[in-house]
């Protein structure tokens, strides 16, 4: 049973560079020439002195018509002041949020297929589909699309983690393949597990990798025989429990008082519940009892 996860990588944002500095080259200075004044042979004939335009002057005379106005506004001072720091706040708030958005790093993780998967279904196929998770927290799992009667799936998926990247080395990507299946619990095929702190980061991953097998020695806690039947026309889903066999020794006596309890889920949510009448001191009861649901033909697909 092998695996192939695709593209596992690390994106990190660049690191913003610092601003290059401007050159900043004075404006030549105007000096204002005087011309002196010369007496010449006949006193009322006087040379006349012209002075070159300086823009500075404008600015001045800007700036100090711009503060005259200010004096004469209808609102105080301190309103003026209190606008300007709110717009500064507010230009300060809006460029930490960007820094920090850029300063963000992602784990991609992308589950292309698999192979030779163990057949779990009677049929000799399975459903498999992946899920996707980081230890030790679990905080966000991700699973892939279901592939119906298939033991060579491709899934094709990308799924994305924001993770910064400090903190990856300490953090295990686990990924766990399973058989979906309508009516009971669904069953493990085999999972991955892959440290973070074993692989090198700096480059996209792209591999295979075999699945290793879920089983595990458990408690034995004995069998139960059921039956189900459903009736597409009326709707109708029938359930009869028939008997179990070796269970576990609850009572201090050595034996137990079993019962069995039918629970009907939608989507993860409690529809309908019952449960048979209890057999008293019994390892082996036998119930044979018929519990009946109304589940529509469009619910019993989901």
């Amino acid at each position: 049973m092998r695996l192939v996860s695709g593209g596992v990588r690390v994106r990190r944002a660049a690191e913003p560079s610092e601003p290059e500095s401007e050159e900043t080259t004075e404006s030549p200075h105007h000096e204002h020439t005087h011309q002196e004044h010369n007496h010449p042979e006949h006193p009322h004939e006087h040379e006349h002195t012209h002075t070159e335009h300086h823009p500075g002057h404008d600015y001045d005379h800007m700036k100090e018509k711009f503060m005259n106005e200010l004096t004469h506004l209808p609102i105080p001072t301190w309103a003026v002041a209190a606008i300007v720091v709110v717009v500064l706040v507010l230009v300060g708030c809006f460029i930490f949020c960007v820094l920090k958005k850029c300063l963000d790093s992602q784990l991609i993780v992308g589950i292309l297929q698999a192979q030779d998967l163990a057949a779990m279904d009677m049929g000799g196929t399975s459903d498999p589909y992946v899920k996707v998770f980081l230890l030790p927290d679990k905080k966000k799992k991700y699973e892939t699309k279901v592939q119906r009667k298939n033991l060579c799936p491709v899934f094709n998926e990308t799924f994305f983690f924001k993770i910064p990247y400090a903190e990856l080395g300490g953090k295990t990507l686990v990924l766990q393949v399973f058989d979906f299946d309508r009516f009971s619990k669904h069953d493990m095929i085999g999972d991955i597990k892959i440290p973070m702190n074993s692989v090198d980061l700096g480059q996209p991953i792209h591999q295979w990798r075999d699945l290793e097998s879920s089983e595990k020695e458990e408690e034995k806690l004995g069998d139960v025989c059921i039956s189900l039947r459903y009736v597409p026309t009326a709707g109708k889903l029938t359930v009869n429990i028939m008997e179990a066999k070796n269970l576990k020794k609850m009572d201090v006596g050595g034996l137990s008082d079993p019962y069995v309890k039918i629970v009907l889920q939608q989507n993860g949510k409690r529809i309908k519940k019952k449960k048979t009448t209890v057999k008293k001191n019994t390892l082996n009861p036998y119930f044979n009892e018929s519990f009946s649901f109304e589940v529509p033909f469009e619910q019993i697909q989901k």
